[in-house]
Formats: C-alpha cells, structure tokens, sequence
C-alpha cells in the first residue's frame, strides 16, 4: 500500500519478483514543486505494477516542469518530446486516428519516443530504452529536446519579463536619439567632453523661451550702471553706478514711474564694482573701486560690517589682513550663507565669514607666469553653483580653477592665454550642471569663449567680435541654459566713468547679443529701446523665478524685459499700478462766507 504525504512524489524501484521495501525522499525546485517523499508500508504483489505505470507518469510529468525554471515566465515554445506512460498500450485502431487532431492539442504531441512492451510491465522489469537516462526518451527526441532549451535560453536573455530590474539594469540605455550611452562603474552615463547637443527649438521659433516682448525702465543714475543685483525672490534690485550711488528699489512698492526707495553712497567718490545679496536676500554686499568690501542690511540704511585694510608695506599677500588695493568683485559661497568671497587687483582672493570679519577666513594668491611670478590683478571670479569650485580671470589672460576645500597652494586646472593679455577678462558664468563655464573677454578681446572645466586645453566655442568698453560687461547663461548672453558695446567716445570708444566697428550700437549654446553662433541681436545708437550694454541678469532679464546700460538706466505670459510678478507688479492723485477743489468752487450758516453754540 502506497502512502503519499501532500507535496510528495512517489518512485519505487522494482525487481523482478520483489519489492524493496524503503523510503527516499526526492528534493527540486520548480514551479509550485515542493519536497516529495514516499513511503512504502508493507508488501505488495504483482498488481501494484499498474499502480507503478500510472505513478511512473506523474514522475515524468513533474520532471518536466522542473526544466522550465523558477520565477520565469516565458513565451509558448514548441512542446518536447516527453517520456512515454508505462501502461498498457491503446489498441491499434486508436493509434491510427487521423494526425491532424495534433494541432490544437498540446497533449496529443506529449507522447514520443519508444513505448515498452505491456509483457514487460507485466513481468516486473525494468522498462528499456533507447538511451542511457530513465527517462523514456530516443536520441532523436533528446536532441530536439537540446535545440528547444538552446532557443529558450535565447528568448530568456532577450524577453525579461519578471518583475526583478536585474536584466534591465544590465542593458545598455539608449540616450533617446538611436544610440547607446555607455555606463561607468558607478552606473552613471559617461559624459563626452564637448558642447550639449544642439536644444530643440521651440514652437514659435527662437523667441518662445526670451521673455522679451516688454520692457521697462528704471532711470535714475546719472552715469554708467556697473553693478546690479536681483534678490532671491525677486523683489529687489539694487544698481551701482559710475555716479557713486547705490539705490534700491522694490518691486512690491513701486509704481509705473519705477523710481527708487533709497538711494546711499558706501565709498565717496568711487565706482561701484559689483553687488550681491546675500542667500538670506537680508543683506547686500558692496564693492567699490576700494580695498574694502561693505555688508548693509537690506534696506541700505546700516553697515552691517567692513572688512579689514591690509598693509601695504607687506609684499607676501598672505601675510596681510586684508586686500591692499582695489576689490574688482565679490559674491557669496552658494551653500555657505555667512561666506563670501573677494577678488583684488593686489593678486589675491579672500574668503570672509559676515559673522566674523576682523580676518579673512583662507586665501589664494596667485601668480603669473608671463609676469615672472608677480602680481597679476584678478579681473573677475565667480563660485560654481555647488561651491566646491572657484574660476578667477586674470589681466595676464589666465584662467584658473580651484578646489574650495583645498589648501589654495595651487590651481587644479589652468589655461595660459585664456584671452589675450592686458585685456582684463571681465566675466565668469558657470553653468547649473558645474561642467561648463564661460569668459567674457574685455576691451582689445572682445571675444566669449565656453569651456569644459574637466579639460581646458582649448575651449568649446568662441564668438569674435563682440565690442565691450567696460570692465564689468558680464556673460550669462540662459533660464533654460540653451543660450549664453552679452552686452556689447556702442561707438561713444571715453568719458571719465570708463566707457571707451570700441576698437572695432565705428558707428555700431551696442546690443544683446544671443548666442547659441552649443557653437556660440549669433541666435538674435536686440537693443533696448530709448537708447541712443552709442548706448553700451554693460551688465546682465536673468531671474529664474521671474523669468526677467535685467540689463544696464552706459546711459544711466537699467531696462527689465518681460512677458505678461512667460513672466511672473517683478516688473507685472508695477507696469498697472498708477501713482494716487489727490483731489484739489479750486476755492473758487466753495461757498462765500457771506451765504454760509455759521451755527455758534451758546
């Protein structure tokens, strides 16, 4: 008698006239397949080997679910040849019904191979077969067999379908445009050292993503604007201008006429260089054309702090205080709200934390190579937007880039002739990615170059041509970063502010020109309106969160471009909001004393 635990599989082993009375236990994995054990009781007799045959069927059953695999799902193959149930065989008119039932009937293709005689079942032997297995199959069906498992494994490798991301990950990826981006170690894409590829343009054309279609004006300097800054939010501007004055204004106060709330002078008689508000927006740094950078708060009313003068007398730079000659720039670390950086034209850059001012926190000094290792001024630096890079431009026409949590003992990366000597580079953009970085060439240049930070051995792109007169013309990226901008400069002749005539093109007004990020091709050219043709654009800047572009000029003003769909509040707050008018009655209108009532109280 035959027991069968619930998940078991039953084997027997016959003799020829006795039965071995045992247990074995059977293990394998497969689809719902779970431990199978028999146990044999007691003596059987010669009719249990009808039982055997039918038992012998499930064995060959089960054994042909183990070969399909664990956890896979796969596409419908052509069924193999499976072995033949040990049993009687059907009558010799069943085996010659018509073959074309096959099709539609996987079962009826099941049975293949060599049957054994039923004399053989009868007598309690061990069935033959063709090959050296038990298992009932015929070298021919074993070889079919061998190509099925040869194309499953191929439409495995091909068809992933279960719910693991194992085969997934290990694909290449396709980068969307029909070819295959190669992954690093660390799973990342490898990126080519070279310009991104060329941006989609927009329904509509090139202007769809310039928010240029308005304008307004703030007109209240008298002489060149060359510092502006945008808060973090975007509701306050402050502009510095060749007229010593640093004014404020704000876009949730001002009217149509767009006039200034304050208006203070930090240094005397000095220009402004740069300004910069702080992460927080509550505090504003001023550069003047001195050697001591100033923090008021943000309503220009209170100096917050000043840092130190160095001693002059002192050649090591770092061994001063502080700069010994004029700051050029400065800017806030991105991620460290209380740091923030100084350049000078004495060849050193200093950090300072507005907590702690008496002394700067670390130093660069740098020194120039074409000047045999002397002082060269820093013309403009600027902080990647990680913090974690510094770029300086130098006079001597070098490029240097420096690791923030380095010793500063010297640069990670350098290119001698950046641009070209004695021409003070005025500008330093970064991208958001922290890869790529343009320069703005000055007077005598007049070039944009794009540059790989990960090898600067020659840049990206240039654009010639480009008149600036002014050693604070900047270049910006884009909002969408598809696009870098500059100002370039008119025909007017010098003057005591600094704007000089350009070198080239006589006659030619000065512009914002658009150029293309991936070959610094011109995209567009356009110019302020009210301007007069020897008009200079001097600085830009493009608020992301507004989405408008600030650009000063030479003339005194500072022109806000917008559009009332792409834009958001900043100029929209004020272009409708008329100034309050209050009512006069002409006396003549009022009623003479002599026919008026006049009531006493007794």
């Amino acid at each position: 008698m035959l027991s069968f635990a619930s998940n078991t599989f039953a084997g027997v082993k016959m003799g020829s006239v006795d039965v071995m009375l045992g247990a074995f236990r059977f293990l394998g994995v497969g689809r719902g397949l779970g431990e199978v054990e028999v146990e044999i009781s007691h003596s059987v007799h010669h009719s249990l080997a009808h039982t055997y045959a039918e038992e012998a069927g499930k064995m060959d059953e089960l054994q042909a679910m183990l070969s399909s695999g664990f956890g896979k799902r796969h596409r419908p193959h052509p069924n193999k040849a499976q072995a033949a149930r040990i049993g009687p065989q059907p009558p010799a008119a069943a085996s010659s019904v018509k073959k074309d039932e096959d099709d539609d009937d996987d079962d009826d293709d099941e049975v293949a191979g060599e049957r054994p005689s039923s004399a053989a079942v009868a007598s309690g032997s061990k069935p033959t077969t063709t090959t050296q297995d038990d298992d009932g199959l015929t070298e021919e069906d074993r070889k079919r067999n061998a190509e099925l498992d040869r194309l499953a494994a191929e439409d495995s490798d091909d068809d992933d379908d279960d719910d693991d991301d194992d085969d997934d990950d290990a694909r290449p990826r396709g980068n969307g445009k029909g070819k295959e981006v190669a992954r690093n170690g660390d799973g990342d894409d490898k990126d080519e050292i070279g310009p991104p590829p060329p941006p989609a343009i927009a329904e509509g054309g090139e202007d769809a993503s310039l928010p240029i279609s308005h304008e307004a004006h703030l007109r209240d300097h008298t002489k060149s604007v060359t510092a502006l800054a945008v808060d973090i939010p975007g509701a306050r501007i402050a502009t510095g201008a060749s007229d010593y004055d640093v004014k404020l204004w704000d876009f949730g106060g001002m009217t149509s006429t767009f006039r200034p709330f304050t208006t203070f002078e930090p240094a005397g008689p000095y220009l402004l260089n740069d300004l910069a508000f702080s992460p927080s927006s509550q505090s504003l740094l001023v550069i003047s054309a001195t050697a001591q950078a100033k923090i008021y708060d943000r309503e220009g009313k209170t100096q917050l702090a000043i840092t130190k003068k160095g001693d002059v007398y002192l050649r090591d730079m770092r061994h001063t205080a502080g700069h010994v000659a004029e700051i050029t720039c400065g800017s806030w670390h991105p991620t460290e709200s209380s740091v923030f950086m100084t350049a000078s034209a004495d060849s050193s850059v200093r950090f300072w934390d507005a907590e702690n001012i008496q002394k700067h926190k670390s130093i660069i000094v740098v020194k120039s190579k074409t000047e045999r290792g002397t002082r060269t001024r820093i013309s403009a630096a600027t902080f990647s937007h990680d913090g974690r890079t510094l770029a300086t431009a130098c006079a001597d026409g070098a490029v240097h880039l420096w690791a923030t949590n380095s010793s500063f003992a010297r640069p990670n990366a350098s290119v001698e002739g950046a641009h070209s000597r004695g021409t003070e580079t005025s500008s330093v953009a970064w991208s958001r990615d922290n890869r790529h970085f343009a320069t703005r060439g000055g007077m005598g240049d007049d070039t944009v170059k794009l540059w790989d930070a990960r090898s600067l051995k020659k840049p990206l792109a240039v654009h010639v041509d480009l008149l600036s007169a002014s050693a604070q013309t900047n270049v910006i990226f884009s909002n969408d970063e598809q696009h870098l901008l500059t100002g370039t400069a008119g025909s007017a002749p010098p003057d005591e502010d600094g704007i000089q005539r350009g070198s080239k093109g006589s006659g030619k007004s000065g512009g914002i020109v658009v150029l293309s990020r991936t070959d610094l091709s011109t995209v567009r050219t356009f110019t302020p309106s009210g301007v007069n043709p020897s008009t200079s654009i001097i600085k830009l800047q493009w608020h992301p969160k507004i989405n408008q572009l600030f650009a000063s000029t030479s003339q005194g003003s500072v022109s806000i471009f917008y559009s009332p769909t792409l834009s958001a509040r900043g100029a929209l707050l004020c272009v409708d909001r008329h100034v309050r008018s209050r009512v006069t009655i002409p006396t003549s209108e009022f009623t003479s004393a002599a026919q008026m009532t006049i009531i006493v109280p007794a």
